[in-house]
């Protein structure tokens, strides 16, 4: 599993598996089992992984998730909430 904590209260009804790309090593796509699970405070949730091997990945997640407000990721910090490269957040991981 990936951990993703935000810095705000998230609606999690708004933060689904298909919100989330996981590259894999090779250039595979991994995918998750279910949804993001949130913790207590709606800032931390759990990936789970379909499969994991151990390599480098990408990850990428959003920008159409909302805060308890229904405010769009802004990565960017700019006026514009939810542009779709600007707003999404880009990371990566080792296994």
């Amino acid at each position: 599993s990936v951990t993703v904590t935000f810095d705000e209260a998230i609606d999690p009804s708004t933060f689904t598996a298909a919100d989330v790309l996981i590259g894999g090593p090779l250039g595979s796509t991994v995918s998750l089992v279910g949804n993001p699970v949130p913790d207590a405070s709606n800032k931390v949730f759990t990936l789970n992984l379909a499969t994991a091997v151990f390599g480098s990945y990408t990850l990428r997640v959003g920008p159409n998730i909302t805060d308890i407000a229904g405010n769009l990721q802004n990565q960017d910090g700019d006026t514009i909430f939810g542009e779709s490269t600007q707003d999404a957040f880009f990371g990566s991981f080792t296994v």
